[in-house]
Order: structure tokens, then C-alpha cells, then sequence
């Protein structure tokens, strides 16, 4: 990992100041000292030296070439209450910060902290937490979903269907709080794009009330988290009240969706405006520290077995489900079993027999790469490093659209996937296993999958599909 250290570029006889903070990892010196300089003499030539993280809106008389090429942009991220949702977007909020464009990230004030550690500005809007916990409902059905339900709504029985709904109502509940202070900051500091989170509703609401093109970023499965629309074409009646609130209509669809799953895992949707971009790790406040024990030689392959930690919108209950789950399969398997955890689900870990180790919370781009196998809930997070280390993956998934995850991978043979609903089948779950944990098998197509997201492009390249969007 590489680490730049703290420096600031000033202008003397300015106010411009541009600051780079020493715990933002994979960004070297010497690039960010090149683009710092960049946007300094971006500034000079504009004659409008400013203070480069400055709150201050544009004015009526200030003049701006719109069209100038490299000209400052105002990009604001949104997301919502889980901060698991923002990693997706630092990367690409890092890329333009770097490029010397204002970068600001609205959430919840339940999010604030984890923007803090990313290095990019928080502006809290909303309630601290509206009430929207993870996991299906009480009464949600059981088993497997149809593996294509996403782009084949028609193959969902009422049950399924009126789930999707509830998930849905969630998610506008979450929307709603959120909408006056976004609405307010939005409409004061005048951003020039939208780059939102598909499940943070708000976020297209403030680019449509603006007029200014939004982006949404996902993670190959877009038809999937398209609920408010019921997965058809009409909006669902509480999504277009969040908008007839500033009076305008639901927009079709983001100007692109930003995807980091290289295109052998998307699912068929044709029609969709997509633009693939690397996930970068580290710079979403994931960077960590580096275990003296990581760096050892284990006689027997290392599975990781990874979770979020139990409390706030992560039920405890979903949590020691998985755990339960992962280690019976995986208790007699001849490997190093390793769980990353912290305080609350260490006591959860202690309900349950096992033999793994329990290490300190690890960053999962540290942690996967020297595993042969890994097991999560089909989380974005660690489905990237599973992605970006060439590692077969196991998902035991709490939700149909991360069991999306698992159905993809497993069709491409880096994966299989279970949902958490269904009982524990030990003799069928280790079959897939050993299928995986073979070199020549679930190996080698981990690691086709690994040179095809690697070979997307990066932050910075597609950046410039939103600076054209602007002019």
C-alpha cells in the first residue's frame, strides 16, 4: 500500500489551499502533488483564485467559462444511513477531489463519521438514523429466488412480489428525512452533478429539483435495486410523492450507472446506460493496519469468513445466523478458518461451537488476498476483494438481491451462493466447496475474474464522463 504524506500547496498572495490528508492510501505524492499543481494554474488562467475546499457559492456575477476544459466542477455525492452504501463512491469522489474539482458527500448524521475517515467532507441532512434495519421483514418468503427475478419480474410468485414492495417502502422511508436539508445544501452550493447511491432515493430527487445530471453507482445488478419502480416501468406511488414534493416527476433513469463488476457478472439489461469503472480499495476509510500474523505461512489454505459488525441497522440476530451458518459448513474442512470480528460479534461467536480464528477487524483488501476461499453475505465491499484478489467466494445471503451476487459468480465458476433461509446442508455445501478451493477449477476462473476488473478503467478515466455531462 502506498501512502501519501501530509502536505498543503499555497498560493502566495492567495487564499487557495489545497490539502491532502496523510491516512488517504494508493495515492502517491507525486501524483496528487501533479494534479494539486494542475489545479492551481486551472485557477490562475480562470483568474479566480479560491480556496480550494471553500463552502462558498457561486454568484450571480462571478464569471466562469463553462466550457473550458479542466474548468472546476461541484460534484456531490449521496448516500443514505448505512455507511457500507458510501464505498462505492470515494473512489471516484477521491479521483475528482484530485482533479481539483469540490467534492462533498450528503448523509444522514449517522454516516458523517465513516465520510470523515474517507477524507472527503461530510454535509449531514436528515434524521440521525431513519428507521429502515437490514434483512427481510417478519413473514418474508423463504428459499431460493428464481435466479433471474431481476430481469424476469414475471417469474415471482405475490409473496416475493409484495416483499420487494416492503423493501421498497424502506427505502423511501430512509428517502424522506433526508429531502429538506438536502434540498436546502443543494440549492445553496449549486453543484453541477449528482453522483447517489441507487438506494438513496434522495439523491435523484436533488438532481432532478436542480436540473443537473445525476449518476448512480452499482455493482452490477442495477435492475435489482431499481425497486421503487416495482421492477416494471411505473413508479411506485411513494416514490413519485418524494418527488412531486418540489413539484417535478420521477426521471427515467440516471444519465449512467458507474459499475465496478467487470461485464461477465452484469445482468442482462441491455438498455442500460452503463459505465464500468475499477474499484479502488483503501480509500474509503478501509485502509487499516497491516497484522504481523497476516505476513506468516499457514501449512493449511486460509478461508476468511467476514461479516459487518452486529448493532445500529446490522441485526445481531442476521449476524449470528451467518456465523452459524459458515461454521458448521466449514467445521471439519482441513484450513485455517479466520473471522474478523470485533467487540459484538466476538460475544456472538462465543454462542457458537467453533474452531476458527478470531482476529481484530481487518480490511478485506488486506485480509482475501491471502485466502483460497471466502465466505460472506454478498456484501459489495467484499465482493470487490474477492473480485480484485482472484479468490473464489461463498455467499450465504440474508436477501434476494445478494444472492444475485452469488448466482452470478457461481454461473461464471468463481462461486456459489446459499441463501440464509434455507436450512444447512452440509453434504451439498461441501461438495461446492472442494469444488472451489480446487486451483483448477474454482481457482482458475476467480482469477479470469480478477484480470477483467483489474483491466477496468480507472476513477480518473471515467471522471471525465461527468465533466462532459456539465458543460
Amino acid at each position: 500500500m502506498i501512502s501519501c504524506s501530509f502536505f498543503a500547496v499555497t498560493v502566495v498572495g492567495s487564499v487557495s489551499v489545497m490539502t491532502v490528508l496523510s491516512s488517504i492510501p494508493l495515492i502517491p505524492q507525486a501524483i496528487v502533488l501533479r494534479a494539486a499543481s494542475a489545479a492551481i494554474e486551472r485557477r490562475a488562467t480562470d483568474g479566480r483564485l479560491h480556496e480550494s475546499g471553500s463552502s462558498l457559492p457561486r454568484h450571480a456575477g462571478e464569471i466562469t467559462d463553462p466550457g473550458q476544459e479542466g474548468a472546476d466542477m461541484r460534484l456531490l455525492l449521496v448516500t443514505w444511513n448505512a455507511p457500507a452504501h458510501l464505498f462505492a463512491m470515494v473512489p471516484l469522489g477521491w479521483a475528482a477531489q484530485v482533479a481539483g474539482h469540490e467534492v462533498r458527500v450528503a448523509a444522514p448524521p449517522s454516516c458523517t463519521e465513516a465520510i470523515g475517515r474517507t477524507g472527503l467532507t461530510a454535509v449531514p441532512v436528515g434524521t440521525q438514523r431513519p428507521a429502515a434495519p437490514s434483512g427481510p421483514p417478519p413473514g418474508a418468503p423463504s428459499g431460493r429466488w428464481p435466479v433471474d427475478w431481476a430481469v424476469h419480474p414475471e417469474l415471482l410468485d405475490d409473496g416475493r412480489r409484495e416483499l420487494l414492495r416492503s423493501l421498497a417502502a424502506r427505502q423511501f422511508a430512509a428517502a424522506e428525512p433526508m429531502l429538506d436539508d438536502l434540498i436546502e445544501f443543494a440549492r445553496w452550493w449549486s453543484p453541477d452533478a449528482v453522483v447517489y447511491d441507487p438506494t438513496s432515493l434522495a439523491g435523484e430527487v436533488a438532481a432532478t429539483v436542480l436540473g443537473v445530471p445525476a449518476f448512480a453507482c452499482s455493482w452490477g445488478r442495477a435492475a435489482a435495486v431499481r425497486i421503487e419502480r416495482g421492477l416494471g416501468s411505473e413508479p411506485l406511488p411513494g416514490y413519485a410523492r418524494l418527488f412531486e414534493r418540489f413539484e417535478c416527476q420521477p426521471p427515467q433513469g440516471p444519465a449512467a450507472w458507474f459499475d465496478p463488476f467487470p461485464a461477465g457478472l452484469w445482468l442482462a439489461e441491455p438498455d442500460l446506460p452503463r459505465q464500468a469503472v475499477r474499484f479502488v480499495p483503501g480509500t474509503g476509510g478501509d485502509a487499516g493496519l497491516l497484522p504481523g500474523w497476516l505476513r506468516e505461512h499457514s501449512a493449511r489454505p486460509r478461508i476468511c469468513v467476514t461479516s459487518a459488525e452486529p448493532g445500529g441497522l446490522v441485526r445481531p440476530e442476521a449476524v449470528r445466523a451467518f456465523y452459524r451458518h459458515a461454521l458448521t459448513v466449514l467445521s471439519d474442512v482441513d484450513a485455517e478458518v479466520v473471522v474478523p470480528a470485533g467487540p459484538a460479534a466476538r460475544a456472538l461467536l462465543a454462542e457458537i461451537p467453533h474452531t476458527a480464528r478470531i482476529v481484530d477487524p481487518l480490511a478485506a483488501h488486506l485480509l482475501v488476498p491471502g485466502c483460497r476461499l471466502t465466505v460472506h453475505q454478498g456484501d459489495g465491499l467484499s465482493t470487490l476483494a474477492g473480485l480484485g484478489s482472484g479468490v473464489p467466494q461463498y455467499i450465504l445471503a440474508p436477501r434476494p438481491e445478494q444472492a444475485l451476487v452469488g448466482h452470478q459468480l457461481h454461473r461464471a465458476g468463481a462461486g456459489g451462493y446459499r441463501s440464509l433461509s434455507e436450512p444447512v446442508d452440509v453434504p451439498a455445501e461441501r461438495a461446492m466447496l472442494d469444488a472451489l478451493l480446487a486451483p483448477e477449477s474454482g481457482g482458475a476462473a476467480a482469477r479470469k475474474l480478477q484480470e477483467e476488473t483489474l483491466a477496468l478503467p480507472l476513477p480518473a478515466a471515467v471522471l471525465s464522463r461527468i465533466e462532459s455531462a456539465t458543460r
